[in-house]
C-alpha cells in the first residue's frame, strides 16, 4: 500500500483530504503523516519517506511551494500535488518547474480530485516496474560491457586493419581520455580453471595505477591495456615496473602461483598496440622459458605458439560476426596442421580438433557466459573425433561457425534493443523536465557517443528528435483532447517558454498550436 502524507494548515482541509482518501482509494493509500506548516512538513517527510504527498501552496512560515522544493531534493522519487486557491500562472510554473506532478484549484471536485490521484498512481507503478527493467538492463549492460572490453583488446592486440578512429570509438565506450597507453601480458603457472580470479585481482590492483585498465584472457594469457597520461614518466622512472613487480608478489602469495609478465612499449596510435602486445608476449614468454624444464610442455608450447596467432584470428572474425573470414582462418590452421605433422609427431589432426573445440567452448563462456551454449557446441568434442576427412571437418566447422556468428549476432541484437527500450521509456516518464543525451547516458551507464550510435543505429532517427517527437505528440493530446491552453501545454511537456514552443510545435505539426486545436 502506497503512503501519503498532506501538508495543509487548516485542520478541516486536511480531514477532507483524509475523507477522500478513505473514500475513493482505502485499499492502495494510506495516509502516514499530516503538517500544518512547511518546516514540520520538511522534517515528517524526510522521516516517513511517502510515496505521495498533497500540499497547500499559502501557509505560515515556509510556504507549502518552498516546502516542496525542499521535499524533492530530498526524496526525488516522491510525487507531489500542490493544491491552492490562486490561479497564478507564476505558480504554476515554479510547481512544474520543481516537479510537482499536478497542480489543483480550490474547490476540487471529487472527480478533479479522482483524476490527480489515478495519474499519481499510474506513475508511481510505471516507475516501479521502470525501476525492475533498469535493474533488469544493469545487469544485462554489466554483462555485455565485458564482451565490448573483450573484444576491443582481441581486435587490438591482432592489430589487423586497425584504424585510428575505431580505436577511438573504443575510449569513447569506455570514457577513456588519455592518448599515450601499454600492452602488459601475464601468464599464470595455474593449471585450473583460476585465471578469471587472478584476471580480476590484477585488474583491480593496476587501477591504482591508472584507472583507464582494461583487461581480458585468451589462452590462459591475461592481456591488459593500460591507458596514462603520464606514461612516459611512469615508465623511465621504472614506476611502472615497480608497481607490477608488486603486484606479482601479492597475486603470488594470494593464490599460491608463479606469475610471468611482460611490458611492451608505449604506444601513441592504434597501428602501435600490436608491436607493444608482441613485445610483452616476447619478454614474458622469455620468463618461462628460463622456468620451463619439462620437454612434453616444451612440445604443447611449440604447437600454441604455432598456432595461437591463428586460433586468434578465428575468434576475432566470429566476434564480428565475420563467417567467411573465420572460415578462412580455421582452414589456414588445418593446413599448418597437415603440413607440419610429420614434424612434430604429437601434431596429430584428431588431438588438435579435440584441443580446438576446447579452445572454442572455453572461449564462447568467457565472451557469454551460457547465453551462446547451444546443442552443437555442446555435442562437438564428441561428434569431432568421427570426422576423418579433411573434407569433412571443413564443411562441420563452417556449419558450427555460422551457428556461433547467427548466436553472437542476435545476442548483440537483443542487448542494443533493449537498452534503447529503456532509452525510451526513460524519456517518456521524463520528457516534462529539462533532460539531454548526457543524462539519459549516465542512467543507462553508457558514453554518451555510444549511446548516440546506437540510438540512431536501433531507432532510425537521433535522440534529440525523438524527444521532440514524444513532446509534440504530448502537445497535440493536451490541446485538443484535454482543451489545454498553451501556456499549459507548453510547460507540461518541457518548455518554459510558450513562444518558443509555438514555434517548435508550429515547425514539428506544420500549423500553429492556435490552429492545430481547431482543425
Amino acid at each position: 500500500m502506497l503512503q501519503l502524507m498532506i501538508i495543509e494548515d487548516e485542520a478541516i482541509e486536511r480531514k477532507a483530504l483524509k475523507f477522500l482518501i478513505d473514500k475513493y482509494y482505502k485499499n492502495k493509500i494510506c495516509v502516514c503523516g499530516e503538517a500544518s506548516n512547511g518546516s514540520q512538513a520538511i522534517e515528517k517527510a524526510v522521516a516517513l519517506h511517502p510515496d505521495i504527498i498533497i500540499a497547500d501552496i499559502r501557509m505560515p512560515g515556509t510556504n507549502g511551494l518552498e516546502a516542496c522544493q525542499l521535499i524533492k531534493k530530498r526524496l526525488p522519487h516522491t510525487e507531489i500535488v500542490v493544491l491552492t486557491a490562486y490561479d497564478d500562472f507564476p505558480y504554476a510554473k515554479k510547481a512544474i518547474h520543481i516537479g510537482v506532478h499536478d497542480y489543483l484549484l480550490k474547490p476540487v471536485s471529487d472527480e478533479e480530485f479522482c483524476n490527480a490521484m489515478d495519474k499519481v498512481l499510474e506513475k508511481i507503478n510505471n516507475l516501479k516496474k521502470n525501476i525492475e527493467k533498469e535493474k533488469t538492463l544493469r545487469k544485462q549492460m554489466n554483462e555485455f560491457m565485458p564482451l565490448l572490453e573483450k573484444e576491443m583488446i582481441l581486435k587490438l592486440i591482432l592489430g589487423e586493419d586497425l584504424l585510428q578512429s575505431q580505436l577511438e570509438e573504443y575510449k569513447n565506450v569506455f570514457n577513456i581520455k588519455s592518448n599515450t597507453f601499454v600492452c602488459i601480458t601475464f601468464l599464470s603457472s595455474e593449471e585450473d580453471e583460476g585465471e578469471e580470479k587472478i584476471l580480476k585481482t590484477i585488474k583491480n590492483k593496476l587501477k591504482f595505477v591508472s584507472r583507464e585498465t582494461l583487461g581480458s584472457i585468451y589462452l590462459k594469457n591475461m592481456v591488459f591495456l593500460l591507458f596514462h597520461r603520464e606514461l612516459d614518466r611512469l615508465i623511465n622512472n621504472k614506476d611502472l615496473i615497480a608497481s607490477i613487480k608488486e603486484i606479482r608478489y601479492q597475486v603470488e602469495e594470494k593464490f599460491h602461483t608463479k606469475l610471468y609478465f611482460g611490458i611492451g612499449g608505449i604506444c601513441r596510435e592504434a597501428s602501435q598496440l600490436y608491436h607493444s602486445y608482441r613485445a610483452a608476449k616476447s619478454a614474458m614468454e622469455k620468463q618461462v622459458q628460463k622456468l620451463q624444464h619439462d620437454k612434453n610442455q616444451e612440445l604443447h608450447k611449440d604447437l600454441l605458439n604455432a598456432v595461437y596467432e591463428k586460433e586468434m584470428i578465428v575468434f576475432e572474425k566470429l566476434l564480428n560476426e565475420d563467417l567467411t573470414g573465420a572460415t578462412r582462418a580455421f582452414e589456414d590452421i588445418l593446413s599448418y596442421v597437415l603440413r607440419d605433422r610429420e614434424n612434430h609427431q604429437h601434431l596429430s589432426i584428431e588431438k588438435y580438433m579435440q584441443q580446438f573445440c576446447l579452445v572454442i567452448n572455453r572461449n564462447i563462456i568467457q565472451f557469454f557466459g551460457n547465453a551462446l551454449i547451444t546443442s552443437r557446441i555442446q555435442k562437438m568434442e564428441e561428434e569431432v573425433q568421427t570426422l576423418k576427412e579433411t573434407r569433412e571437418i571443413k564443411e562441420y566447422m563452417e556449419n558450427l561457425f555460422k551457428e556461433v556468428v547467427f548466436a553472437i549476432a542476435q545476442y548483440k541484437k537483443d542487448s542494443n534493443i533493449r537498452a534503447i527500450e529503456s532509452v525510451k521509456a526513460y524519456v517518456r516518464e521524463n520528457y516534462k523536465n529539462d533532460i539531454s543525451l548526457n543524462d539519459v547516458a549516465d542512467y543507462i551507464a553508457l558514453s554518451p557517443y555510444y549511446l548516440s550510435r546506437l540510438f540512431k543505429k536501433v531507432e532510425g532517427e537521433n535522440f534529440k528528435d525523438y524527444l521532440i517527437k514524444i513532446r509534440m505528440e504530448k502537445a497535440k493530446q493536451l490541446l485538443r483532447e484535454e482543451k489545454k491552453s498553451i501556456k499549459e501545454t507548453a510547460l507540461e511537456v518541457g518548455y518554459y517558454d510558450p513562444n518558443y514552443f509555438s514555434r517548435a510545435f508550429k515547425k514539428y505539426a506544420g500549423v500553429p498550436a492556435t490552429e492545430y486545436t481547431k482543425l
